[in-house]
């Protein structure tokens, strides 16, 4: 298939190695931030799991994966919003004026008709009093978080990533530090963790704010702007399917609740899920980093092609240890974490590597549909996805529990995964397959033999990690020099201001 030339700029992977290389220094600084943010938030949290799973018991963590997941759906409901408003930011900086307003408005309607419905929905199924008010409190942190996400959108479409990172990364701090203090200390409950969530959602949205503006980022209630309507039309599609992804994602958890009616259960599979949620942070890292790039570059390009292999490439490099760690060596990482009493989720975390495997590459696929304007292909994705995920929820989970809504998590994330590269393969036109999994699958094949040799305990665990690192590099080095010397070029040039 013929590639035509870029919107703007040099091509990647076609012009002069120096600006390859600035480019890629670009995108690896901004993932390195926003990795690093999002590093100390997955920590930040993990303590405060480790905290909630060991003082108060797996019943009272599964209320809490319980709470969170419904939560949740109120951020979700307008997470496509930030995307576009992260996408016209990149190409023209006038676009944010209004627009941003306006986004904001359109996410807080959204966002308090989620919030109340979730709310009552756990009033009506005769959930705790304790519950409900949970819900309700980190719901409203997540409803503030919107408002906050505006910004962050902006800043990133700006490829300033540095505060989005320093803001995610302040607003965890302070929920792990007062919340375990709190858990600890003082013998709190859910309820007195929800009002810490809501504190730190204010103290984090003053924070962006403030950064926002010292960055001479002042959107204008005035200006260039397409107007509700056109936001509404465009946004809309990816909003559902940010709502349906999050079904994926957390319905899980409900449905399991409901079936089973054990906390006990639910909090054996949130313990398996956390450990997959922890992964995020790379995939997010890198997307963000790379979407500027992936709206301002035209379909069907050369430059698109490489930036999209490239990401690719990227994001299963990074991931696929996390994925190796759960599948060889999940039961240890998840009780080591947790406690011997989650032992039960051992196998749940294993199953749930082949969605950590993926959602790499979901992430690439869908941000790059995103950024060729292709946004209203996720609401069918999402809705045959989640279909397939609640379908083997209702079937597996009455014979086999946890693991089966495990094994419908990570098909429904797999399919998902397939049909968005798809659609993404449309937009790139043809890109090399092994160059994106050759060396990941080699050092997978590394952590596999180390496994084998010395078992699945520490000491497997421990060489696992070098040896996926020397397999990697040795496959890369063989295969794909070109992609080697890039990498440690960009790594070699001054980091960007932030």
């Amino acid at each position: 298939m013929s590639h035509g030339s870029p919107i703007d700029g040099p091509e990647i992977g076609v012009t002069a190695p120096g600006t390859r290389v600035g480019t890629s220094r670009r995108v690896l600084t901004n993932t390195l931030l926003l990795a690093a943010g999002d590093l100390v938030s997955k920590l930040g949290l993990l303590v405060l799991y480790a905290v909630i799973a060991r003082s108060l018991g797996k019943e009272t963590f599964g209320d809490y994966t319980l709470v969170v997941s419904l939560a949740y759906f109120v951020r979700a409901a307008t997470l496509g919003v930030d995307l576009i408003l992260s996408r016209e930011a990149a190409r023209d900086p006038e676009r944010v004026h209004g627009l941003f307003w306006e986004a904001t408005v359109f996410k807080l309607g959204a966002g308090c008709a989620v919030l109340g419905g979730v709310v009552a929905f756990t009033a009506g199924r005769g959930y705790s009093g304790t519950v409900v008010w949970a819900v309700a409190l980190i719901g409203a942190s997540n409803l503030v978080d919107l408002v906050g996400l505006s910004a962050h959108a902006v800043l990133r479409g700006r490829e300033l990533m540095g505060p989005p990172a320093k803001a995610l990364a302040l607003e965890t701090t302070i929920v792990a530090a007062a919340g375990t203090i709190l858990l600890v200390v003082f013998g709190a409950g859910l309820v007195a963790l929800g009002v810490v969530y809501l504190v730190a959602s204010f103290v984090a949205l003053l924070y962006i704010g403030v950064a926002a503006a010292r960055r001479g980022i002042r959107p204008r209630l005035r200006g260039s702007t397409r107007g509700v309507g056109w936001l509404a039309r465009v946004a809309i599609p990816t909003a559902v399917a940010a709502f349906l992804g999050a079904g994926l994602a957390r319905l899980d958890a409900v449905i399991l609740s409901a079936m089973t009616g054990d906390a006990g259960v639910v909090g054996l599979y949130g313990g398996a899920y956390r450990i997959f949620e922890a992964t995020f942070f790379l995939n997010w890292a890198l997307g963000a980093a790379v979407y500027p790039l992936l709206s301002r570059t035209r379909r069907q390009t050369r430059s698109l092609g490489s930036v999209f292999e490239l990401s690719c490439a990227a994001i299963c490099g990074l991931t696929f240890p996390f994925a190796g760690a759960m599948l060889f060596f999940g039961p240890l990482i998840l009780t080591t974490l947790l406690g011997s009493s989650f032992a039960g989720g051992g196998e749940a975390t294993r199953i749930l590597a082949g969605a950590t495997a993926t959602y790499g590459l979901f992430t690439v696929a869908a941000l790059t549909i995103v950024g060729q304007n292709r946004e209203r292909v996720f609401a069918w994705v999402g809705g045959i996805a989640l279909a397939v995920n609640v379908t083997l929820d209702v079937t597996l989970i009455p014979s086999f529990s946890l693991n089966g809504a495990a094994v419908a998590m990570t098909v429904a994330q797999t399919l998902a995964t397939a049909i968005t590269l798809w659609v993404a393969l449309r937009e790139t036109g043809r890109v090399s397959v092994g160059r994106a999994l050759a060396a990941p699958l080699g050092g997978l094949a590394g952590m596999g033999a180390v496994a084998l040799a010395l078992g699945t305990g520490g000491a497997g665990l421990l060489v696992s990690i070098p040896a996926y690192a020397v397999c990697f590099l040795v496959v890369e080095r063989l295969l794909y020099p070109g992609d080697l010397r890039l990498l440690l070029g960009a790594a070699r040039l001054r980091p960007a201001a932030t």
